[in-house]
C-alpha cells in the first residue's frame, strides 16, 4: 500500500469506523489537513491490488462547523470513496 494523487472521479462506497489514531496507525499521516470546506482531512491510498481508496471525515469537522465541528480524535466515523467497492473491502480489511 502507497499514497497516490489518482483520485479524481472516486465516489462515496460507504464509511468504517475508526479513531483517528487507528487510521494513522494503518494508513500513515493523512494526504491532505485542511483539503475544502467540507472535508478536515483524507487519506489517498492505493493497495497492492492497485485498489485506490480515498478516507475522510464529511462535513462533521471544524473546516465545515467551525467551532461546533468535531476535532479529529471524536471522529469516530470515516467514507471511504473508491473506483471500485473493493475501496471499501480493503479500507475494512486493513484496519482488521
Amino acid at each position: 500500500m502507497k499514497k497516490t494523487e489518482n483520485i479524481n472521479g472516486t465516489s462515496l462506497r460507504g464509511s468504517v469506523s475508526a479513531t483517528f489514531q487507528q487510521l494513522i496507525d494503518a494508513f500513515g499521516v493523512p494526504s491532505c489537513w485542511g483539503c475544502d470546506q467540507t472535508t478536515d482531512v483524507e487519506w489517498h491510498v492505493v493497495f497492492d491490488d492497485l485498489v485506490v481508496a480515498t478516507i475522510y471525515n464529511w462535513k462533521n469537522g471544524k473546516s465545515y462547523l467551525g467551532s461546533e465541528g468535531l476535532p479529529m480524535c471524536e471522529i469516530k466515523t470515516w467514507n471511504v470513496g473508491g473506483f471500485t467497492d473493493h475501496a471499501i473491502i480493503n479500507v475494512k480489511e486493513k484496519l482488521q
